[in-house]
């Protein structure tokens, strides 16, 4: 991961976490968008996000500056 960042649930991912992407869910209703990962190949996470102003939608709106494939 390239920058910090802090969850839907307050859970703060640091810059250098790694994972691997399992995959996700958008749910339109809610603007929530889950992010199925599992840090060492046999657990998962489920990291879930709020795609508004007040929420993640900064994260959302820039992946690219967020998430880095390694």
């Amino acid at each position: 991961m390239a920058k910090s960042f802090t969850d839907y649930d307050g859970h703060v991912h640091e810059a250098g976490e790694t994972w691997t992407f399992l995959g996700d869910n958008f749910v339109p209703y809610y603007d929530g968008m889950s992010l199925f990962v599992s840090p060492d190949d046999e657990s998962e996470w489920q990291i879930r996000l709020e795609w508004t102003d007040e929420g993640q939608g900064k994260i959302l709106d820039s992946v690219d500056a967020y998430f880095v494939p390694v």
